[in-house]
This record gives structure tokens, sequence and C-alpha cells, in this order.
């Protein structure tokens, strides 16, 4: 399971730079060109695996600051 896990988790790590510094500049989902569009990515599947999966990433601002969540629909096996 990967609920409450940093998304690391499914981003193979020839992204993972990419996405800390895109979310480390994030200001608003308004302004965004990925919060709330749906992206085709790669995927890592806990076997390890890369697969092409549709990302749809939300944003949620509270108190404490932004939260965000994504939902992964794979696209093939």
């Amino acid at each position: 399971s990967v609920v409450g896990s940093t998304l690391d988790v499914v981003l193979p790590e020839a992204f993972r730079m990419s996405h800390h510094l895109a979310f480390s500049t994030f200001s608003s989902p308004e302004d965004s060109k990925v919060v709330g569009h749906p992206l085709k990515l790669k995927a890592l599947c806990s076997d390890g695996r890369e697969i092409l999966s549709e990302h749809l990433i939300v944003a949620e601002n509270s108190e404490s600051g932004w939260y965000f969540g994504a939902f992964l629909k794979p696209l093939s096996e």
C-alpha cells in the first residue's frame, strides 16, 4: 500500500529530481499545468517494472500548507 507515502514510491528514479523541483515552486492550482490535468507518465510498480499510467494530481491548501494527492490509472501492463 502507498497510502500516506510520498510519490517517490511510484516515480521512476529518472523523474524524481524534476518532480521535487516542480513541487518546490508550486504556488496555486490555478497557475499549474499539472494539478487537475490528466498526465500520461511512467509509474514504478512494486515489482520494479515501469508502466505508462495516467496521473491526476490534486492539491488542497490548509493552514499548515499545501497537501497533494494523486490518482493513478495504469494504461499498459
